[in-house]
């Protein structure tokens, strides 16, 4: 009984996954993307980088506290924005280095940390993941952006 419940729950789910419109497929995988992503980048510990600039932020406020100077609202600005550029080149280079290892090329790797993650087997096998999503990601746009034609028979 639980056996028949169990094969009814994946042949309803099948069916469900097959009744998505290519829209719906293409939203579904680029969360998926980006959730691989982001979690490979956790796990990397890209994250630290923005933390460490806010930690040394954080402390040069406090100095300037003691010290009383005032706290100037264009220097916070220009050092939002250079952090959030940081975090976003940090990123994007990673998941450049993320994809070019999943595809089965070599890139360039500055850092022995970043050495030392894309070495790790189970990264590699998840970077490789990463990239089939992407493939999907495009089969899928193709896909709408170049209907065929259905035949009337």
């Amino acid at each position: 009984m639980i056996l028949l419940s169990f094969l009814l729950a994946c042949d309803t789910l099948e069916t469900q996954l097959q009744l998505k419109s290519p829209e719906e497929q293409l939203i579904d995988m680029r969360f998926e993307y980006k959730e691989s992503i982001d979690t490979l980048y956790g796990r990397y510990g890209g994250n630290q980088l923005v933390e460490t600039i806010n930690t040394s932020e954080s402390s040069e406020t406090q100095d300037n506290v003691k010290t009383e100077k005032p706290n100037n609202e264009a220097v916070n600005q220009l050092m939002a924005t250079l952090k959030n550029t940081v975090k976003a080149q940090d990123r994007s280079l990673f998941e450049q280095h993320c994809l070019e290892i999943g595809s089965g090329q070599a890139p360039m790797i500055a850092t022995p940390k970043a050495n030392a993650f894309f070495a790790d087997p189970t990264n590699i096998a998840a970077c490789k993941e990463t990239v089939l999503k992407q493939l999907r990601i495009r089969q899928l746009e193709s896909e709408i952006n170049n209907p065929t034609p259905k035949r009337i028979e």
